[in-house]
């Protein structure tokens, strides 16, 4: 009878170390499927974002792509009328005659504190100060009438660049908007 007992005995623990190992085996499955399941989520997550961006991505350089279209045709046209202008003007007796001086140096040092505002200050922090009055030389009226359309070219160009920004920003708000 020892031996039944024995033999009971370790069937007993037989049978529990199999119950154990296999709800141990059923707690690692259930884990590595629940595991592979988030995986999966965050993989279709990863993919949904990956084409919105994509889409995003088309988008902008789309508005990219019209800004530069719209801005080359400008300055062919600003070009073409430039060269009608120098045309027009090499008739014109007064051509030659100058700006008054006053007037010459004021569009000259707006001209210069233009340039100023958009390049970098000087690397030791110091603000370059104006020295004296400004000798811009002598401006005719058929200079002047030439600078209009470049100059006017430049604001539409900087105007097309501005829209294009404005929009991609719109774009950008609704899409962030409609992700929340």
């Amino acid at each position: 009878m020892k031996l039944k007992s024995i033999l009971a005995i370790l069937i007993g623990i037989f049978w529990l170390l199999t119950v154990v190992m296999s709800a141990v085996v059923a707690y690692r499955y259930k884990s590595a499927v629940a595991a592979q399941h988030q995986a999966e989520q965050e993989q279709q997550y990863q993919a949904q974002i990956i084409r919105m961006q994509n889409g995003q991505w088309q988008q902008l350089n789309a508005l990219s792509e019209k800004a530069l279209q719209t801005n080359l045709r400008a300055s062919a046209q600003n070009e073409e009328n430039i060269n009608e202008f120098r045309t027009l003007l090499r008739r014109q007796k007064t051509c030659d005659l100058p700006v008054p001086d006053a007037i010459a140096q004021r569009l000259y040092r707006y001209t210069q504190d233009l340039r100023a505002g958009t390049m970098p200050a000087p690397a030791g922090g110091a603000v370059a100060t104006r020295a004296g009055t400004v000798t811009a030389g002598h401006l005719s009226y058929c200079q002047a009438v030439l600078w209009i359309y470049p100059l006017l070219n430049a604001i539409d160009t900087a105007n097309h660049q501005l829209q294009a920004i404005s929009q991609a920003d719109k774009l950008r708000d609704r899409e962030t908007s409609g992700q929340q």
